[in-house]
């Protein structure tokens, strides 16, 4: 009896299967009669549950949104075609389940999009898939003016941080050999004095480092800017002075350990790497060097095989060197 109840079970089983295979195969059947003869397009499709409020800025990296054809009818005319473009900077005006083709509509800037602080911060934990930190928090701090990118800086924009500090010290004897004749006025041993360098020149008034790259900004001023009509009837912007950022914990505790912010403004697709320290044993400025002059590196030759800017100036230096030196 128990045989019998035994061969009916894995016959209903092996059956059940069978009719889950043949489902698929019918699925895929229609999906390729759907598709064929049809001009397929791609669109961008949310993979996961997106929620109200989630930047626009990072959805590709995070996977939370994927690229899939579909035939060219069955797509969105406000369909966006470049997410590093058209969405970077706005946020989710509501929660997007997954499947739905991503259009236009669906993101507006953060100042429109009432969200609270709780909310954005929830949105950027839950994400072990792509090893996103899971203990976010806030750190506010004051910036304004030349330290705050003049005040351009809005939510959902990256920045670097920088904070400057006494600069460094070494022993006077270093100071005394660096000048050469040692002829300064007598200071007791142990004592410290400026390194040699630029800093003796007077040139460099701190040391500077760099704290943190591209953290996210969650809100300026006393709380998320929302829609504030002007008397004209236009957006009025968010007020200025108090900075929030998104950071781990550990992250808050170091920057609450400092008290001096410089923020830099960088692009969404900015890839952070180590700024070493200041050099102040150096006596060239980066416009002094040849191979460096601009922040963008020396200028390429027009045509190629011309000499370059630091192969003009060896030539010319030697020439005037020559010229100097005739009787």
């Amino acid at each position: 009896m128990n045989s019998r109840r035994t061969i009916i079970l894995f016959v209903a089983i092996a059956m059940a299967g069978l009719a889950a295979m043949g489902l698929l195969i019918y699925i895929r059947g229609i999906e390729d009669n759907v598709y064929a003869g049809r001009e397929l397009v791609t669109v961008w499709v949310a993979e996961g549950n997106i929620p109200q409020g989630a930047s626009g800025s990072d959805l590709e990296q995070r996977g939370l949104i994927v690229e899939k054809p579909i035939p060219a009818e069955f797509a969105p005319d406000a369909a966006i075609a470049v997410p590093g473009e058209e969405i970077v900077g706005l946020v989710a005006v509501n929660a997007i389940p997954a499947e739905q083709t991503i259009v236009k509509g669906m993101f507006a800037a953060p100042q429109v999009v009432a969200t609270g602080v709780t909310d954005r911060l929830e949105e950027r934990t839950v994400d072990e898939e792509n090893a996103r930190r899971q203990d976010m928090t806030t750190y506010t701090f004051s910036a304004g003016g030349t330290t705050a990118v003049a005040g351009l800086l809005e939510p959902g924009d990256f920045v670097n941080i920088m904070t400057r500090y006494a600069a460094p010290t070494v022993p006077i004897e270093a100071a005394e050999a660096a000048q050469g004749d040692g002829d300064g006025e007598d200071v007791a041993a142990g004592e410290e004095t400026a390194p040699q360098g630029r800093m003796l020149q007077g040139v460099f008034k701190h040391d500077a480092a760099m704290v943190y790259q591209k953290a996210e900004i969650l809100a300026i001023g006393t709380a998320l800017p929302a829609t504030v009509e002007t008397a004209e009837g236009e957006e009025a912007a968010p007020a200025g002075g108090l900075i929030t950022l998104a950071v781990p914990v550990e992250v808050a505790q170091i920057m609450h350990a400092l008290d001096d912010f410089y923020l830099t403004l960088v692009s969404p697709d900015y890839e952070p790497w180590p700024v070493p320290q200041l050099d102040f044993d150096t006596f060239e400025l980066p416009g002094e060097d040849c191979a460096l002059l601009t922040p963008y590196g020396a200028p390429d030759p027009e045509n190629e095989g011309d000499a370059t800017v630091c192969e003009r100036y060896a030539d010319e230096l030697q020439e005037a060197l020559a010229v100097a030196a005739r009787p």
